[in-house]
């Protein structure tokens, strides 16, 4: 076997080499995940890897065709020489072997045909499935990556009350920096933030109904139904540095305060106001103490209410916290004007539960959602021993009712009658004004709860640069975004096929001997088949015999006079002619050319006449022309192939 005839055997193999370990490096990698920045690559440049893909495919479906047309043009190639064959299946074989469409073959040749041709497109389909990123999303737990506030302490607050009803504010904001960037933040949350407060207030609706409300100390963030005062650190940090690149959502465990709200309408609570100053414009009033439930009267610090009575109501709570009644609110509205008078003489009652929640933080969407995961009879770490914290919110929501009220107007009766007219609204059937008026005070002090919580946490957390036992870290579970190449199925499917074709290829190698009887002449190359035919034809004599095609296929050994690399020292191809019709050859000194002419049509090469030099004459006007490297029969004229 030389050297060429090896090569052209051998290529086949290492085609199939190549898709098989191609294959199987994606089989085995179906399940890794690229991270890092692989993934932003892939969205910033999709053109170029969609082109990157298609490329690839087209290399790996022609590599596969390659090997199934190999296989099926050797199996043609050797039955050529031993059995007889026409005209329809030289081209048939030809079309196949070359995975082309033929559409002169009769229609059940002419279907596999097409079939066969399919085979590409339909083999670099599957490759680009198996081949195209897809984006998807990985989660591992992160050691540390979600801060969480601690309270060590029972003093928390950093407001300071004077006795003459003005509120000092020196401590309360500072800044801290996060990475490389400075960000302020407020640990006197009533002062800097009750804007953001009293909107909570205005536009709280019922606990039980879905609710997208934004964070009070970052408003690009909103949560998802109730915050309960929890996840106080996300949107106050970079999320990549607590998340990482790519972060889709982060989600650990916190532990917080599950605040409930109890008001009821009750004639013998009241907060007891002196009038400083009434003229037929202004009302000045100032608190001196508040009677409880039960008739006790239980002094509180003074503040002054201005009220211009053309305006409307003066309404006021006073918030406490006591050993016998815990956490409490009485609300007053002294002049009995609009929609507040609803909510004069009402007591609430305000209970803080130390509960464990999960806290989960969408990266893309900017939202939080928190879901506990604990109830009251379920152990829960301690995290306020002294109850601080609860009696920290209790001093800010008494201090909310203090500042929030001017001459012209009062900002927190607009808040609470606002979310009276909500329950109004959404409660079907209408509830009587009584209850809700109880009904809208409980949902509004709730979501003033969880707020004053959430800001007191992102302060705790923020201000750990001078004191870090106010902050702790807990274990995350982040989940980012990664990428993996095509999908499981179009992977397994791929397997499936390139292990076929692997082993179709070896058994029918085994079979054959690596085709130890394959001829060198291969019917698709046009110049194998033209100079196959030249050396067959006649005798030198002049005599000339003819055999029908159907059995003009017939192995003969000798050393040919035709110059040409295809037909020295190698079984030839016999052409001769019948009188027949069809694809038949016509009789005498005609059948060169009309072999040519059958053969030549299917063949990829480009044919034309053309004048070439004489070498040997014959009888019955049949001329023999030569080139380098062709040689064939006509009449009166030669072809040249290019």
């Amino acid at each position: 076997m030389s050297t060429e005839e090896f090569s052209k055997r051998s290529t086949p193999v290492l085609a199939m080499v190549v898709v098989l370990s191609f294959t199987l490096w994606i089989f085995i990698s179906r399940n890794h995940e690229y991270s890092g920045s692989f993934p932003s690559m892939v969205a910033d440049h999709r053109a170029i890897v969609g082109l990157l893909v298609n490329v690839v495919s087209s290399i790996l479906s022609a590599l596969q065709l390659f090997v199934i047309c190999s296989m099926m043009n050797f199996a043609f190639r050797t039955r050529l020489f031993r059995q007889p064959a026409e005209l329809s299946d030289l081209s048939f074989w030809s079309a196949v072997s070359s995975a082309r469409v033929e559409v002169r073959l009769p229609w059940p040749k002419a279907t596999f045909v097409c079939f066969v041709a399919l085979v590409g497109p339909i083999l670099a389909g599957l490759w680009a499935g198996a081949l195209t990123p897809v984006f998807t999303t990985s989660s591992s737990i992160s050691p540390g990556h979600a801060l969480i506030p601690l309270y060590p302490t029972s003093d928390y607050s950093t407001f300071v009350l004077n006795a003459s009803g003005t509120v000092s504010t020196t401590n309360c904001l500072f800044s801290y920096l996060d990475g490389y960037k400075s960000r302020r933040i407020t640990s006197c949350p009533t002062v800097n933030l009750m804007a953001g407060l009293l909107n909570s207030a205005s536009t709280a609706s019922n606990l039980t109904e879905h609710r997208i409300h934004p964070k009070l100390n970052n408003e690009t963030w909103s949560f998802q139904d109730r915050s309960y005062g929890v996840g106080s650190s996300i949107g106050i940090y970079n999320s990549t540095r607590q998340c990482g690149p790519n972060c889709v959502s982060m989600s650990y465990e916190e532990t917080g305060y599950s605040s409930s709200v109890t008001c009821t309408k009750r004639n013998d609570t009241t907060i007891i106001f002196d009038t400083v100053m009434k003229d037929t414009a202004v009302l000045v009033l100032r608190s001196e103490s508040i009677i409880l439930p039960g008739g006790v009267t239980s002094p509180i610090p003074a503040f002054h209410i201005a009220r211009n009575l053309a305006s409307g109501a003066v309404f006021a709570w006073s918030a406490n916290s006591s050993t016998d009644l815990g956490h409490y609110l009485v609300i007053e509205d002294e002049t009995g004007g609009s929609d507040a008078k609803f909510f004069n003489h009402m007591f609430c009652q305000l209970a803080f539960t130390p509960t464990l929640f999960k806290v989960t933080a969408f990266m893309e969407t900017k939202l939080i959602k928190v879901e506990p995961l604990t109830t009251s009879n379920d152990p829960v770490p301690v995290f306020d021993p002294t109850e601080g914290v609860a009696n920290q919110i209790m001093k800010d929501l008494d201090l909310l009712s203090r500042a929030s009220a001017t001459m012209v107007v009062s900002s927190l009766t607009n808040a609470i009658t606002a979310s009276l007219n909500i329950v109004n609204a959404t409660h079907i059937p209408r509830l009587d004004m009584k209850r809700a008026a109880e009904i809208a005070m409980e949902n509004s002090l709730v979501a003033l709860v969880d707020d004053l919580l959430l800001a007191r946490g992102a302060a705790q957390t923020s201000f750990s640069g001078q004191h870090p036992e106010n902050r702790g870290e807990a274990d995350a579970t982040t989940t980012v975004t990664v990428v993996k190449l095509g999908s499981a199925a179009f992977d397994i499917i791929q397997m499936i096929i390139t292990s076929l074709i692997a082993v179709l290829f070896v058994a029918e190698a085994f079979r054959t001997r690596f085709w130890a009887a394959l001829p060198r002449f291969d019917f698709v190359d046009l110049r194998a088949v033209v100079a196959a035919c030249l050396s067959g034809i006649g005798n030198p004599g002049g005599h000339h015999e003819y055999t029908p095609l159907s059995a003009s296929i017939q192995r003969e050994k000798r050393a040919s006079t035709v110059i040409g690399q295809y037909v020295q020292s190698e079984p030839t191809l016999r052409c001769v002619s019948t009188t027949e019709t069809g694809n038949m050859l016509r009789p005498r000194a005609r059948h060169a050319q009309h072999v040519s002419n059958a053969l030549l049509q299917s063949s990829p090469y480009h044919v034309e006449p053309v004048d070439l030099p004489l070498l040997t004459g014959s009888s019955n006007n049949v001329k023999m022309f030569s080139t380098p490297a062709i040689a064939t029969y006509v009449e009166n004229n030669a072809y040249r192939v290019s």
